[in-house]
């Protein structure tokens, strides 16, 4: 009898509370989608509407058919768009695919010449919720390794 197997006929040998890449992938997706929905809807990753766009940006968004009354930070979409995931069995990461779109990301995430809009990242929240359901994905999987 493997020191894994129990009494009972459960084999143990192949369980595992490790998250693998598809966790951590799913968990990128996620976190990828929570930061573009909360940028697109104008609110910063502490649930706070982003400061408004000067009256210049208006007069520019208006001209161009773009929506003025919610700051969305997407004026071409370059940077919603060029957000990234990236995975392996260690972690996950989200990133920009397109070096103008990141520094232009940067820009408002620190206020360098432009208001501080702090779109990038996840509140405690959105983070707990994407380790939950981490969690829950090595549990559901392990609970069919552990039958009979």
């Amino acid at each position: 009898m493997s020191p894994y197997s129990f009494k009972n006929g459960w084999d143990m040998s192949n369980i595992s509370m490790v998250p693998n890449a598809g966790d951590y992938k799913q968990a990128a997706i996620a976190a990828r989608q929570i930061i573009r929905q909360r940028t697109l809807n104008g609110n910063d990753i502490n649930g706070k509407p982003f400061v408004s766009y000067s009256k210049a940006t208006v007069e520019i968004r208006s001209s161009i058919g773009k929506k003025t009354d919610i700051v969305n930070l997407e004026d071409t979409n370059a940077m919603l768009g060029s957000l990234t995931t990236d995975s392996n069995n260690e972690g996950a990461t989200v990133g920009l695919s397109n070096a103008n779109a990141a520094e232009y990301g940067l820009h408002h995430q620190t206020g360098a010449g432009v208001p501080k809009r702090e779109w990038f990242g996840l509140s405690q929240i959105d983070g707990e919720k994407i380790s939950a359901d981490i969690s829950k994905r090595v549990i559901q999987r392990n609970e069919k390794k552990g039958t009979k």
